[in-house]
């Protein structure tokens, strides 16, 4: 799924405050993006649920590929004969 790079447009936490519906209302229906502002610095970025939900699958996939890069690692030390931990080893060194 593609998205066109979309400009975000700074908001004031008393602008937001102010025209809370308006404001929902493009991002909802208009797709709009809003970095939300104290004092002119960015504090927040406020998006559509649809938005997030294509942020956070993007997320959990770079989690998966850095999990799969760490198993890869992991299985090349095995087969270099290098000392790995079990389970239980690694739990009792971290005091779990």
């Amino acid at each position: 799924m593609k998205h066109a790079k979309q400009e975000m447009e700074e908001v004031s936490a008393r602008e937001i405050r102010d025209h809370m519906a308006s404001v929902l209302n493009h991002i909802a229906y208009g797709g709009k993006r809003y970095m939300l502002t104290r004092h002119g610095q960015g504090i927040a970025v406020i998006i559509s649920l649809e938005e997030w939900k294509t942020v956070e699958c993007l997320l959990q996939k770079l989690e998966d590929e850095e999990d799969i890069r760490d198993a890869d690692a992991t299985m090349e030390r095995i087969k270099k004969g290098e000392k790995t931990l079990s389970h239980e080893e690694l739990k009792r060194e971290l005091g779990l």
